[in-house]
């Protein structure tokens, strides 16, 4: 089934956003995707939008970079405490309590 322009709309803002991220800190997406063990088509997949990604790997890639996982994300500012808080919230709402706890256990350090 071919993809609406909506969802082609918001797979590009991911890339973008998580490309800007991770040039920020001065990694690239094969430093990421080392750092994660898993291998470059795997990354490319997620960012042409062929697979998704969970909620457990993008905390991989935030704890690696050591930042907070909403800069990994469209549409959300740096840094934004309040905007962490949202999306752990959000998280809270749809994992187990056992998930949640692993979650903040491999969360960025600050």
């Amino acid at each position: 089934m071919p993809r609406s322009s909506e969802d082609k709309e918001k797979i590009w803002e991911f890339r973008v956003a998580f490309e800007t991220a991770i040039r920020d800190e001065g990694w690239n997406k094969a430093k990421v995707c080392r750092a994660l063990g898993r291998s470059n088509a795997w990354l490319s997949k997620i960012l042409s939008g062929a697979r998704g990604m969970d909620v457990l790997d993008l905390m991989k890639i935030a704890e690696a970079l050591k930042i907070p996982p909403s800069r990994l994300l469209p549409n959300s500012p740096f840094n934004n405490k309040n905007e962490d808080e949202k999306i752990l919230k959000k998280l809270r709402d749809v994992l187990t309590t056992e998930q949640f706890n692993k979650l903040l256990e491999m969360g960025p350090k600050k």
